[in-house]
C-alpha cells in the first residue's frame, strides 16, 4: 500500500485536520464543519486511515460507519501506558485526551533531550517528558474560555468578542479582559521554562496549536514551534503498523 493512499485524521475539540502518511506534517484538509468533512471524504479513494479522536459524538461515529462502508480500513489510536519508548505517567491513561499522547510521541522523536510540549487550542494543555517518561503535566482554559468563564460568572466583567493579538495593559474592561487572558497564556510557557529549568541543566520547548496569537508572541532559547504534531505522533503508530506488515 502506497503512503499516500494512507489518511492520518486528527480530530480535535474545534477542528478536523488531515494529512497523509506520505507527508504527515502538510495538511491536505482542514475544516471546523463536520458535514464539510463528510463530504470531503465521500471523494477520497485512500485504502486506510489512522484516526484520533477527542470526540465520540454522533459526528465521529458517523465518520467511522462510512469509512467501514466504503471497505476503508480504520485504526483508531488511544492513549497507551507504554508505546513507541515513552511511558505514560497516568494511572487511568483512558482519563488523558489522545491529542496530548500523540504530541508528546512525536517530539519524542525530534529530540534526546527533557521537553515540554504546550499546545495552545480550545485549552491550553503541558506535558513534560524526561528519558523516556512523561513526568505529568497541566490542562489550562484557553483564552476564549477563559474569557467566557470571566464574563459569565463575575458580576460586572464584560468583553467584547475580539482576541486581543499582543500583551499590553488594559485601559478598559473588555482590554484587561483581553489582555489578562493572554497574559495568562503566556504565563503556561514561563511557568513550564520555570520547572524545566529547576529539574534540567538542558531541555527544550515545543509549541504547537491554533492560536497563532500567542504562539508568535513566545521567543526565547531552546522554544520552538512545530505544527501538527498531533498528525506526525499519529503518524509513528501508521508507520509501525506498515511495517509489521511486511
Amino acid at each position: 500500500m502506497k503512503q499516500s493512499e494512507i489518511l492520518l485524521i486528527d480530530a480535535g475539540n474545534s477542528r478536523i485536520k488531515v494529512s497523509s502518511l506520505a507527508n504527515p506534517a502538510t495538511i491536505i484538509f482542514n475544516t471546523a464543519s463536520n458535514s464539510a468533512f463528510h463530504e470531503w471524504l465521500q471523494h477520497q479513494t485512500c485504502r486506510a486511515v489512522w484516526l484520533a479522536s477527542v470526540r465520540r459524538d454522533a459526528a465521529f461515529h458517523d465518520v467511522i460507519t462510512h469509512l467501514n462502508e466504503k471497505q476503508i480500513t480504520v485504526h483508531t489510536i488511544e492513549t497507551e501506558s507504554n508505546a513507541l519508548g515513552l511511558k505514560n505517567a497516568y494511572e487511568d491513561v483512558s482519563t488523558m485526551g489522545v491529542d496530548r499522547w500523540l504530541a508528546m510521541l512525536a517530539v519524542a522523536e525530534k529530540t534526546d533531550l527533557p521537553f515540554a510540549v504546550l499546545m495552545f487550542g480550545t485549552a491550553i494543555t503541558c506535558d513534560i517528558v524526561n528519558e523516556g517518561k512523561h513526568v505529568g503535566g497541566w490542562i489550562i482554559p484557553g483564552r476564549q474560555l477563559m474569557q467566557d468563564a470571566l464574563t459569565q460568572n463575575t458580576a460586572r466583567v464584560f468583553a467584547d468578542n475580539r482576541m486581543v493579538e499582543q500583551l499590553a495593559l488594559g485601559q478598559s474592561t473588555p482590554e484587561c479582559v483581553g489582555y489578562g487572558c493572554f497574559a495568562a497564556a503566556l504565563g503556561a510557557v514561563e511557568m513550564a521554562k520555570m520547572v524545566l529549568r529547576r529539574k534540567f541543566q538542558q531541555y527544550c520547548i515545543f509549541l504547537t496549536g491554533g492560536d497563532d496569537k500567542v504562539l508568535t508572541s513566545v521567543k526565547g532559547s531552546g522554544i520552538l514551534r512545530a505544527e501538527n504534531l498531533v498528525l506526525q505522533g499519529l503518524a509513528r503508530y501508521a508507520q509501525q503498523g506498515e511495517l509489521s506488515k511486511k
